[in-house]
Formats: C-alpha cells, structure tokens, sequence
C-alpha cells in the first residue's frame, strides 16, 4: 500500500509573474510566517527554489532554503507554497506545491531514500514446526528473509537493514515463520529491542506461536461493487511493521467475510479494505483500535463511509489551469492530491499538488519568474499520472504540514482508534502509468 501527487497549466510569460507592478499584494502585515523545511536523509537541503503565492497565484515571495534547509514567509491564508526541484538530482524536474496554507504552518519535505540504513543481525530460534523460511519485520520499516535448511537444530542470524532509524534507537520486531507453499505459520514478537550499527537483536529466549484463523468482515450495503481485498497491517505503539495480513474475494451479499491466520496477542492491527469501485476509480478504508473477540473483529463499514466516487477520469484543463473530473454521490473528502507529468521538447517535469477539497477541480498556482517555464501549456504533452481525495484523521489541517513525508497508510494511523478513507483514480489510456513517487503511498490500493 503506498501512494503520491500533481499538476497545472497556466500561460505566463517568462518573468513576468502575471501582476501589473503598481498592483498592491497581499496584505501580510499581520501574518505569521509560513515555513518549508527540506531535508534529505535528515541533512538539510540548502539552495533550494522556493515560491509563496496567495490564493490568487499573487508572487510573496520568491526564495531558497537557507543553510538548515528553511526557507519563509509571511502568509494569509489559502496560498500556495512550492519547491522546485528539492531533491537534486533527477533525470526530470520535480515541483511539488502545498495548497491552502494557513499562518503559522510549519511545512516539510523529507527525502528518506537516501537514509543510511543500520544494519544489524536478527537471532531468531528456530521453530519445530519446520518451516522453509523466516522473515523478519521491525517498527523502523527494515525487513528481510531467510530460507532454512530442514531441521530444528539452532538459531539463525538474519542480516536485517533498518530503515529510517538514528544510530541507536529501540525498536520492536516481529518474526514470521512460513511453510513450503508460502503461507504464514508460526510468529514471535518483542517490544524494546535495542539496535545499534552492527549488533544484534537477541529474540532466542522467544517462543513461536502458532497463528490464529480469525474471522474479518466487511459490510457494504450500499455499495455495488463485487471485488474486495482485506489486509491487517500488524503494528504497536512505534509504528506498523511493513506487513500485512491478507485476503481476498467477490462481494456477493451485503457482507463478506474473510479468514486470515494472525498473531493472537502482542500486536495492534490498521485494517485496510480495499473495493474495486466504478469503471473510473476505488475505494479505500482504513480503521485501527478494533479489538478481537472470540476470534473475530468487529465488523468494518465501508457503504457509508464511501467517499464520493469517480464518474469520470480526471483531466487537466490547460485553459483554466485545473484538473476536473465528474462525481458520483459519496461522503465529501477533505483533500485533493494529484501528480501531473509534461514535456515540453527537452524539458520535463513532474509537478505534485495536495490542496483541500472544494470541488470536482483541483486549481493549481500560476508560478512567477524563473519557474514560469513549469506553467503547463496546451501545447505541451501532459497527463495525470494519478490523483487521489481522502479523508484523513482530522482532515487536511491535520496533515497538511507533512501531506507529502508518508510512507506508508499505515503512518496515518495515530491515537488508540481511527479511521480515515481514500478514493483514487484508475488511469485510464490518457492518464500515464508511472510509479508514484517513492515517498507518496496515496495512489496505492490495499493490495
């Protein structure tokens, strides 16, 4: 499960930002001010462009991050602020824009790609079941397999890569144990492992325990869609493992059920549904805090959350610098986040947008100067990669600041219970199929 965002168009002669000079600019004198910090594999990323506008593509300020990788201004509400190219270097230009500013925002882009992983070994005991391989998983996003010769006969180390983490953090680890034809048997878990560059994380005083046949269901009366697929996503109070438990089916009733082997105890579960929706776009849900009883969830609903749905595909409209799309009845999500790909001869660009969400037209900014050359023309090549509206815990306030830094759906899951909900565009021929950026998890259905 993973996801990411997009573009405008508006014809602007280089330099010129679009506003006569005697125009007077947004009143600022009152505002606090917007910041944007870059940073790449936690060091800063000084030099980089960045533009803040008002809501009406008005030019703020035009500046580069300084020397901790901040860049600021003094906003009213509802502008634009946008990076260029805040992650050198790429085979295309990268814009990313954060829409509907308020002051005082404390924005950030973090590029974990770069990060240097810790690397440590995972001493695991081995389990009489007998099984033909190990996977290790760890809340700092590392993971890694083994396959074992048959045989109970000691432990086994495994080489595992920590992702994201300090030189010496505490972490939690889950091991899973599989059988011949892949499924999961067996699982062990412990909290407050200490890791550090070159040591170990000691689980051989565990012990293996069978995973446990339970029971997930899914009721969505009002929806008419006939595909689905259940994923439990373990995780703890330091995050979620980078797993998941799953299954799949066809809807044939106004319920499904779904039966996956899971770990009976120790773990906390974000459980995501995904439904195949419209011939234009699906659905997402997720909800964590569910507790077991008698080896069953309660049930997840997923008719009436659905959030309003795709009636068509989304299309960037060069004249009025939009990407639109027509909708069918659904709850009114809270943000817009789309990804837009354009060339133009030589020169491409990819120019992501996450904005709240006001309508079936996402507007972008016009930029001024030097970026002008991104403002997306009729002439140019263009396309919507991918394009998403969700519905987060405690809506777009709650996550603006950070929109673009999740790695995974899971990361959302905050607090003891939640949910939040997702709906995104199939691509359709006129829409590319790229990856998404490997930091954006928005466009990723649940399995």
């Amino acid at each position: 499960m993973r996801i990411t965002v997009g573009l405008i168009l508006v014809l602007a002669a280089c330099g010129d930002d679009g506003n006569p000079a005697d125009a007077p600019g947004p009143d600022t004198s009152s505002s606090q001010p917007v910041t944007l910090t870059i940073t790449r594999a936690g060091a800063p990323q000084p030099g980089i462009a960045v533009y803040f506008q008002a809501a009406d593509s008005t030019a703020i300020a035009t500046t580069t991050t300084d020397a901790n990788g901040v860049a600021s201004a003094a906003m009213p509400s509802g502008g634009f602020v946008t990076a260029v190219d805040p992650f050198p270097p790429s085979t295309s230009h990268d814009l990313r824009t954060f829409g509907d500013v308020h002051p005082g925002d404390a924005l950030t882009l973090v590029d974990r790609r770069d990060d240097v992983p810790l690397d440590v070994i995972a001493n695991l005991p081995m389990d009489a079941a007998d099984p033909a391989s190990y996977s290790v998983y760890t809340t700092c996003g590392g993971s890694a397999s083994q396959t074992t010769s048959p045989g109970p006969t000691s432990s086994t180390g495994i080489p595992v890569a920590l992702r994201h983490c300090p030189s010496a953090t505490t972490i939690d680890v889950l091991a899973i144990d599989y059988n011949l034809e892949n499924d999961p048997i067996d699982y062990l878990v412990k909290t407050g492992v200490a890791a550090s560059a070159g040591g170990t994380l000691d689980l051989t005083t565990e012990t293996w325990t069978p995973l446990t046949p339970t029971t997930f269901s899914v009721a969505h009366a009002a929806l008419t869609e006939t595909r689905a697929t259940y994923e439990a996503i373990p995780s703890t109070a330091r995050g979620a493992f980078s797993t998941g438990f799953y299954n799949f089916g066809n809807l044939t009733a106004a319920s499904a059920t779904f039966s996956i082997p899971i770990p009976a105890s120790g773990l906390q579960f974000v459980e995501a549904v995904g439904i195949s929706g419209s011939s234009f776009g699906n659905q997402g849900f997720y909800r964590w805090g569910a507790t077991a009883t008698a080896s069953a969830f309660p049930v997840v609903e997923v008719g009436a959350g659905a959030l309003l749905d795709f009636a068509s595909y989304p299309v960037l409209v060069p004249a009025t610098a939009t990407i639109a799309w027509t909708t069918s009845p659904g709850v009114t999500p809270d943000l817009a986040i789309a990804d837009v790909s354009t060339m133009r001869d030589t020169l491409q660009w990819r120019w992501s947008i996450a904005r709240a969400f006001t309508g079936p037209a996402v507007a972008y900014p016009t930029l001024p100067g030097d970026a002008a050359i991104y403002n997306v023309r009729a002439t140019d090549t263009f396309s919507v990669d991918s394009f998403a509206v969700a519905r987060p815990p405690g809506g777009y306030d709650a996550i603006r600041a950070h929109v673009f830094d999740f790695a995974t759906a899971a990361d959302l899951a905050t607090g003891a219970s939640g949910h939040f909900e997702v709906a995104y565009a199939v691509p359709s021929s006129t829409m590319k199929r790229q990856p998404p950026r490997s930091d954006m998890w928005w466009f990723a259905h649940p399995r």
